[in-house]
């Protein structure tokens, strides 16, 4: 997705790419890395991860941070703290969680483009962070019917899915179902097709078989 994004749009807009977990936002940033070394996307520099608390950063991704392209706190130095907000407006892909992006050094940037990555375990405020920072175009890429957000009791109406929203029925808008399911096994594939997804007709074990 992030690929055909920079593809189309000349690696011209501004992308903030962000999930609901530091883990979910870093497992992007990995696999993004990897592509890009082999489809050289973007220059290195115009990778960013930013993240309130440093240390929920990957070990291996420290070096992407905003902290580590400045060369030190930003939040205890005023310097450095302009630095990052230069930093972050010449970035072309930003990675953060959803709730990050409301927060630290990103209050002040917007972007062309957000995406929402796992949007169906998102709840729909914790959703609207990034799809309010001026963006023109928002993406939530997740299945509805598989996990739901996670809260508390006293939150249960806030349980429904940014996700779920966007295949209801009752509410007008495009989205695509996924064309693989990545399952070992045919017969689970075939129920998640018939009985989770409606038929879905399109849908094929993605599996390479061994």
């Amino acid at each position: 997705m992030l690929r055909k994004l920079l593809r189309d749009t000349n690696c011209e807009a501004k992308i903030l790419m962000t999930a609901s977990t530091h883990n979910a936002v870093d497992n992007v940033l990995e696999r993004f890395i990897k592509l890009n070394k082999v489809d050289n996307l973007l220059p290195e520099e115009q990778i960013l991860r930013v993240a309130t608390d440093q240390s929920k950063v990957n070990r291996a991704l420290q070096g992407y941070t905003i902290d580590a392209r400045v060369g030190g706190d930003i939040t205890e130095n005023n310097k450095l703290a302009k630095r990052a907000l230069e930093r972050l407006k010449s970035a072309v892909l930003v990675f953060t969680t959803c709730a990050g992006a409301g927060l630290g050094a990103l209050r002040k940037v917007d972007f062309d483009i957000a995406l929402i990555d796992e949007a169906s375990q998102i709840t729909e405020p914790c959703a609207l962070i990034p799809l309010v920072k001026g963006v023109k175009k928002g993406i939530l890429v997740g299945d509805h019917v598989q996990l739901r957000p996670t809260v508390r009791r006293m939150a249960k109406a806030l349980e429904f899915a940014a996700a779920q929203r966007h295949v209801d029925q009752s509410t007008p808008g495009p989205y695509y179902r996924r064309g693989s399911a990545y399952s070992q096994w045919e017969r689970l594939v075939e129920t998640s097709r018939r009985v989770v997804l409606g038929g879905c007709p399109q849908l094929r074990n993605a599996v390479k078989p061994m």
